[in-house]
């Protein structure tokens, strides 16, 4: 059933499952948590196509917003964090990488490149429309 909805619906339900929501009788807000819109990219091809873009047109969201207002763990987060970079990293043709790489050792400094296992399912990065990542993950780790 959920399949015959027109995709328009579907972008609206999983973009609303981005915002906030603020129940009339409370002065709490709710947020979803980003593993519920990736949920819905589990459910098959069809909700996939529609819900991928709208996970990733902000990507850095979900580590700005963590679940309870906790700051990022170095552990897990970080991970989460560095998966979410390399994904990315790996819609980028391979001339570009090279130009970076060339880039950072004019500069003095190195850089590890980490062998891509193979195309990504989607451009990646043809989906951002935000990009706001927080520069704590950077300061101490780069």
């Amino acid at each position: 059933m959920a399949s015959n909805l027109l995709p328009e619906c579907l972008e609206k339900i999983f973009t609303d499952l981005l915002n906030p929501i603020k129940p009339i009788f409370s002065n709490s807000v709710e947020t979803c948590e980003i593993k519920d819109l990736y949920s819905c990219t589990l459910v098959s091809r069809y909700w996939c196509q529609i819900s991928t873009p709208i996970l990733y047109s902000s990507p850095f969201h979900h580590f700005r917003h963590l679940k309870g207002g906790k700051k990022p763990q170095m552990g897990k987060d970080f991970q989460d964090y560095y998966k979410l970079i390399r994904t990315l990293l790996t819609c980028i043709p391979c001339s570009e990488i090279e130009e970076i790489v060339k880039f950072v050792c004019e500069k003095g400094s190195t850089i590890e490149l980490i062998g891509s296992t193979g195309s990504p399912t989607f451009n990646y990065v043809k989906f951002i429309r935000e990009l706001h990542f927080d520069e704590k993950f950077f300061l101490n780790h780069v």
